[in-house]
């Protein structure tokens, strides 16, 4: 067992590692991993971004097709050099984690009380909170189940899904207007 918040910097690697030592181990004799954790929906994002990819998150996807490098295309060192265009935030269960400073175009899709702390430069977009204002799907911490989220009251606010379906609608819309 082990609890990746209790890992320290660069500790993707050692996930990857212990990963590659359980399935070399598996080859001649059983082993598994219990990764606890999972805060803020952390466990879900991992799980579906695999499941789309084949690859865990610090994966790119690109002219290339996709590649997995979890060093190259770590996002805090990535912000810091200045290596990206623009910063998407997508934190729907509270404040906190906030959006990094960034000096680049910000998005923020967030829980409305973080607002506050998303920037003067960045847009901010309240979104509803899963199984709060609307329903939703979480992985439970052990990896073994997807949970169904039921709204415990209608907020009246997208959810990030929405949002995002919209975002990329208006995308195609200006990618279309500037190929005509």
């Amino acid at each position: 067992m082990w609890e990746s918040s209790q890992l320290p910097e660069h500790g993707a690697l050692i996930a990857e590692a212990l990963n590659r030592l359980v399935g070399t181990l598996n080859q001649r004799s059983r082993a598994a991993l219990l990764p606890l954790s999972g805060k803020d929906g952390l466990q879900t994002v991992n799980y579906v971004f695999t499941w789309l990819s084949g690859l865990p998150l610090r994966s790119r996807a690109g002219p290339l097709g996709l590649e997995h490098e979890p060093l190259r295309f770590d996002a805090k060192r990535l912000l810091a050099e200045g290596s990206v265009d623009a910063l998407l935030w997508v934190s729907a269960f509270g404040p906190e984690p906030a959006a990094p400073s960034a000096s680049i175009p910000t998005v923020v899709l967030g829980h409305p009380a973080q607002q506050a702390g998303a920037g003067a430069d960045a847009v901010f977009i309240p979104v509803s909170t899963p199984g709060m204002g609307s329903a939703g799907h979480l992985f439970r911490f052990d990896g073994g189940v997807a949970l169904p989220l039921e709204a415990v009251y209608d907020d009246g606010l997208p959810t990030v899904a929405q949002v995002l379906q919209r975002l990329n609608a208006r995308v195609r819309t200006l990618r279309a207007g500037r190929s005509a």
